[in-house]
């Protein structure tokens, strides 16, 4: 999603940057990419609701949020 919604229709480009962090609790998984929620048309929206339905079975959590020209997307999973 991040390349396919945001790189890829985003002028010049731009970096991808993804982080993985294991507490004690939990693993998060942190992916930035330049973009704007909303913008894109591309796709069908199932990829969203389908990670959300599945967190859910493991009390996990996602978050998607905008940050100035980046979108930030956060996944925590339960350890």
């Amino acid at each position: 999603n991040a390349i396919k919604h945001g790189i890829a229709v985003t002028t010049g480009g731009g970096e991808l940057q993804i982080v993985a962090k294991r507490t004690p609790d939990a693993l998060r998984l942190t992916v930035e990419n330049p973009g704007y929620l909303g913008k894109s048309r591309a796709g069908h929206g199932v990829g969203l609701a389908y990670l959300r339905q599945g967190l859910v079975r493991v009390a996990g959590r996602f978050v998607l949020e905008q940050h100035g020209p980046t979108v930030r997307a956060t996944l925590e999973i339960p350890q």
